[in-house]
């Protein structure tokens, strides 16, 4: 039964993380991803307002390679191998954005099938440290999302796969070297882990030093191309560096990329007692991680690797006078996390039980939680529910078009009239005068829509002939009374 528990626990897996893949509503840099493979990154809305099928093309259009290349080096901070990848993925299994959610979902399944094969080689029970990685929430949260998370996670275990081979030979520290570099050429933040294993590599093994890195220099010239053209780019989009407040960020996201937002699904005054128990927790997971008994060689790879993710963001931070901390940018180090649990909680079951029942929680809220998910596609059904097909549904551009009207429009009937704007103007007033009912949801998500927002709310408070009546949680509802119904 035992040579049964590992192809069950990733068919398992794979069902979990589709259901959630499912279950979750769209995000804003997805449909960056799908604008992108869609031929148009930065859609032109029409000025007026439009049914959803009349911007089909935007969601559903092809790209070719040249042009997502294109694209990236102008609009993003992505190097392009997730996105060719991904294109190739789309064309045979269909634009959705589910479609494209299973391309992680794959990735993410082989790449614990590895991390199970790593685990045997450093001596660690597999379908354990597999267990223990899936049920990190940032693990999980980075297989279902159409992004280049999950890809990159394949790639660097593959990689270190390589490196691990009992009997290693010329060709498999090429191999790994390469692809290393192409996990750097998925997602920058790669960099931070390669580096650390080829640190590691060269304390422990330097004789094969060169051929790894003549591997990964395969891709060195395509990384940089991409990178040179990117360094500037999403100014403003974090804070500026502090010390202390980035210390207590990285820690307050390292936990939650491990349990999630477990205090935040639980009403006052439960959460801080809860989070202060999680805390304490955590501290004991940390002690038995730092007495685990693992020969060193091991010991200082895995270390490494869970080290690698908060360090380097830390680096990235004080270098660029920033603050990029976000639980999806620790996601690398919890393949190394989760061997170092499966490790240091072989001797202590009932632990080892405790943890995976807070990961089931955390992963129940992934799937479910209206706190962990951004909030198109439930205004969306709310808003076609209360507009139905003579209403008028007004929505935010946002910073750039992309993050708000995209998760949005895309879980709207075909039948809904939407209008995307991008200023607060009188000139709306007119374009929604032939409708009976104007819906506005609660989209202030980014910069620019907690401006325009309550600007919009001001124009109708002010206008003669609307009138604001109550409506579900998160919508504002202004009824015309100056016309007769529309249609």
């Amino acid at each position: 039964m035992r040579r049964f528990r590992l192809p069950l626990l990733l068919l398992l897996a794979s069902l979990a993380l589709s259901a959630i893949a499912l279950l979750r509503g769209g995000e804003y840099d997805e449909f960056y991803t799908i604008f992108l493979l869609a031929g148009n990154p930065r859609p032109a809305w029409p000025a007026r307002p439009f049914h959803p099928p009349e911007a089909r093309t935007d969601f559903t259009g092809s790209a070719r390679v040249a042009r997502i290349a294109t694209a990236l080096r102008r609009d993003d901070v992505h190097p392009p191998l997730y996105f060719w990848l991904a294109k190739y993925w789309r064309a045979a299994f269909g634009p959705s954005l589910l479609a494209l959610r299973l391309l992680s979902v794959l990735c993410a399944i082989i790449a614990l099938a590895l991390l199970a094969r790593i685990a045997a080689a450093l001596g660690i029970d597999p379908p354990t440290a597999t267990l223990l990685t899936l049920g990190c929430y940032g693990f999980a949260y980075s297989s279902i999302v159409a992004r280049d998370f999950s890809l990159a996670t394949l790639l660097i275990l593959a990689g270190l796969l390589a490196l691990l081979r009992s009997k290693p030979t010329p060709r498999s520290d090429f191999l790994a070297g390469a692809l290393l570099g192409a996990a750097c050429c998925t997602n920058d933040l790669a960099l931070f882990t390669a580096l650390a294993i080829w640190l590691w590599l060269a304390a422990h093994a330097k004789r094969r030093l060169a051929l790894v890195t003549g591997g990964a220099v395969l891709f060195t010239p395509l990384w940089v191309w991409f990178f040179l053209a990117q360094r500037n780019s999403r100014q403003g989009q974090f804070h500026h560096f502090h010390a202390s407040r980035a210390v207590a960020a990285l820690a307050r996201d390292q936990a939650a990329a491990l349990l999630g937002g477990l205090p935040d699904y639980v009403a006052p005054p439960w959460s801080a007692p809860l989070a202060a128990a999680l805390a304490l927790f955590l501290l004991l997971l940390l002690g038995l991680i730092l007495r685990t008994r693992l020969n060193q060689p091991v010991k200082s790879l895995l270390y490494v690797g869970a080290l690698a993710p908060p360090l380097g963001l830390l680096i990235l931070g004080l270098a660029f006078d920033t603050m990029p901390f976000e639980i999806r940018y620790l996601w690398l180090g919890l393949p190394f996390i989760g061997l170092l649990l499966a490790a240091s909680l072989a001797p202590h079951p009932r632990l080892r039980a405790a943890l995976i029942a807070l990961n089931l929680a955390a992963l129940l809220g992934l799937a479910l939680a209206p706190q962990t998910m951004q909030p198109g596609m439930r205004l969306a059904q709310r808003s076609a529910h209360v507009a139905g097909a003579h209403g008028l549904i007004i929505i935010p551009f946002g910073n750039d078009g992309v993050g708000i009207p995209g998760p949005f429009i895309s879980a709207l009937p075909a039948r809904a009239n939407i209008l995307v704007a991008r200023r607060a103007t009188p000139h709306l007033l007119s374009l929604a005068a032939p409708y009976p009912l104007v819906v506005l949801p609660d989209l202030t998500v980014d910069h620019a829509s907690r401006i325009f927002t309550p600007a919009l709310i001001a124009l109708f408070q002010a206008a003669p002939g609307w009138r604001q009546q109550s409506g579900p949680h998160g919508l504002l509802i202004f009824t015309h009374h100056c016309q007769a119904p529309h249609g």
